[in-house]
């Protein structure tokens, strides 16, 4: 049971650092996209 727990720990924290990750890159890219048309109306 402890080891079934620990896998299904070990398997959500991965989950959830991907998504995390998932998410920080989505959140970056829109960042990007934004400041480069910030840079092209300005111009």
């Amino acid at each position: 049971f402890f080891f079934a727990f620990n896998f299904y720990f070990s398997v959500s924290l991965g989950i959830k650092s991907i998504f995390l990750s998932f998410v920080l890159g989505i959140f970056l890219f829109i960042l990007v996209i934004n400041r480069e048309t910030v840079k092209s109306v300005d111009c």
